[in-house]
This record gives C-alpha cells, structure tokens and sequence, in this order.
C-alpha cells in the first residue's frame, strides 16, 4: 500500500507515511481509516511524510480529499496537518490543499524540514528561526 499510517497516541498525531505512486482512492481510504483509528474523536493532528512520493497529487485528487475531510468534520475540525514534501510541486499542491480544507476548517500546512513539521503538529507553534 502506498500510504500506511500509525496512531501516536501520547502525541495525539496520526503519522502517515507516502511512497510511491498513489490513487485518491488511496488517499481518502487513508483518511478513513485513520478516523476509525482514532475513533473518529476530534483533537488529532496529523504528520504526513511525503519525499518519497512518485508523482505529486494532482487537483482533482485534492479536491476529492478535501470532500472526505468535509464529511469527517467531526474528527478533524480544528485539526493541524503538517506535510512534509521533497519538491516544491508538493508543496504547492499542499499548499493548495491547504486553501481548500479551510471549509472543514483544517489547517494544512506544508514543510520541507521534518523537525519543524513535528514540531508545529504537536504544538502549532513555529520553531525557532523559521
């Protein structure tokens, strides 16, 4: 699977992980799944590592996401989702995710350090220098 996930409990983060080539289908099947992981209870944040991606997402596919994400608002309203990229089109595509999952509301926001990643899902605050 190219999307594979694991509960931190002790830090309330769902981490993901995406190597590879990926569907929507496997995004959103990701998304769910993590929400039943969690027991679909609100205050999770999510840390998602995506340099190993092959092709980053495409817009149709964000946009599926975000429907998912709208539709499991009980969970992740108010979440934050850290996304950890290796090309600078990631990040504009999480940039854009980031835009559209305001409606759920989420904040999406993209990094290319991981330290500084975790950092901001566990807490929200910006690390030093950044």
């Amino acid at each position: 699977m190219p999307i594979t996930f694991r509960v931190d409990r002790a830090a309330r983060l769902i981490r993901a992980e995406v190597e590879g080539a990926f569907s929507a289908e496997d995004m959103i099947r990701c998304v769910a799944d993590a929400a039943e992981a969690v027991g679909r209870e609100p205050g999770w944040h999510i840390l998602s590592d995506h340099r190993r991606i092959g092709t980053p997402s495409t817009r149709p596919q964000v946009e599926q996401l975000v429907a998912r994400l709208e539709a499991l608002r009980d969970t992740f309203a108010g979440s934050r989702w850290a996304v950890v990229v290796g090309s600078p089109a990631s990040y504009g595509m999480m940039r854009m995710l980031g835009m559209l999952a305001e409606g759920v509301p989420m904040t999406v926001r993209p990094f290319e350090d991981a330290d500084a990643a975790e950092g901001w899902a566990r807490t929200g605050a910006e690390a030093a220098g950044a």
